[in-house]
């Protein structure tokens, strides 16, 4: 007791320094915040003194964090919640019973909850903070939308928390109904829970690991080999507008990157509209008169004619009359090539590159600017 009277602002150490490393920092701090006021830290004057202190470490490093960001980049927030506000197009319930139905189970999803029926008021105001940072993390899905990536990234950071507390609900209620039992039941019972949970996973972890080596090999046949290719045709100074920025952009840090998603160009990023879906600018992108384009399609089996461009924003470029002037250069294929390079010269890009992982066709189109 002594101890814990005397402990300073420990915890909002720890919280200060996930507000500097995650995006939902401050959120997870605000959440854990309202548990320990709803689960009566209020009552008690050392509560008060220590939720005040942890508070003061938190606001004081957001402070500084932003403070920083205000006079580095110029604006409170980083480019990156511009370019994505509104998340992705998902809808919040069948993202959020996706991620419960595949990894949470729905026998095991509920367990957290079992600490609220216990009668003792104390252990109930020790679970009540965790129990509001997962209520906090499933809401901010409602506030800012979700994700494309496989995975379920954005709840993945609340899985120790709710693996704690699913554990604590199983050794709780394993007590009210066991007597002295309890611990051998309890323990019985979490690794009969982890296995199950297990099996129930492994369809769903066999499916992911293959979508994981079949994009490994898109990677490299598409990505890799573009990086290669302008790597081997640029030069140091020169620029290149793309969407999928990612490998040139860690390979060729000789090149200026025009990011036409917006995720670090702030025109582009300010646009109106959501991520991928920004109003288009194409006079913006191709005023900056980049060396190499970069244009990325969605194309049918045996159909480039009838390719469809990833973006709008790509879109535009392709049918701006500067685009077509000084970029693509459409010509005759030679007889028997393959879908790749008939789709290059039908567009008129310099190289083509198939990015296609399992489920549909993906084509990166490579245009280099006239030498005026």
């Amino acid at each position: 007791r002594a101890r814990e009277r005397d402990r300073r602002c420990g915890a909002g150490v720890a919280l200060a320094l996930a507000c500097l490393t995650r995006p939902e920092g401050a959120l997870v701090f605000a959440a854990s915040a309202a548990g320990r006021l709803v689960g009566g830290a209020w009552r008690s004057p050392d509560e008060r003194r220590r939720l005040v202190l942890d508070a003061m470490v938190v606001a004081g490093v957001v402070a500084g964090h932003v403070a920083f960001r205000l006079w580095a980049y110029g604006d409170f927030l980083p480019n990156t919640f511009h370019a994505k506000a509104g998340g992705y197009w998902q809808r919040p319930r069948e993202y959020l019973g996706g991620f419960a139905w595949q990894h949470l189970t729905p026998v095991l999803a509920p367990l957290p909850l079992l600490a609220l029926l216990d009668r003792r008021a104390t252990l109930r105001a020790a679970f009540l903070p965790a129990l509001a940072v997962l209520a906090g993390g499933v809401l901010a899905i409602y506030a800012a939308g979700t994700d494309w990536m496989p995975g379920y990234r954005l709840l993945c950071p609340y899985l120790p928390a709710w693996t704690a507390l699913a554990g604590f609900g199983i050794a709780l209620l394993c007590a009210r109904v066991a007597g002295r039992a309890a611990p051998a039941l309890a323990g019985l019972a979490m690794a009969a829970a982890a296995a199950g949970s297990s099996a129930w996973q492994a369809p769903v972890l066999g499916a992911s690991l293959e979508d994981v080596a079949a994009y490994n090999v898109a990677n490299r046949r598409g990505h890799e080999a573009l990086a290669a290719w302008v790597a081997a045709h640029a030069r140091t100074g020169q620029s290149i507008a793309l969407m999928d920025i990612g490998v040139i952009g860690v390979r060729l840090m000789n090149l200026t990157v025009v990011d036409i998603s917006g995720l670090t160009d702030r025109h582009i990023g300010r646009l109106p509209g959501g991520f991928l879906t920004k109003q288009p600018d194409a006079d913006y992108v191709l005023g900056r008169r980049p060396d190499f384009v970069v244009l990325s399609f969605a194309v049918p089996a045996g159909r480039p004619e009838r390719a469809r461009s990833w973006t709008a924003m790509e879109r535009a470029i392709l049918e701006h009359p500067e685009f077509r002037r000084a970029y693509a250069r459409p010509r005759t294929c030679r007889a028997g090539a393959s879908q790749l390079e008939r789709f290059a010269c039908l567009y008129g890009a310099a190289q083509a590159f198939d990015a296609t992982p399992r489920s549909y066709r993906y084509y990166q189109a490579v245009f280099e600017r006239d030498r005026e």
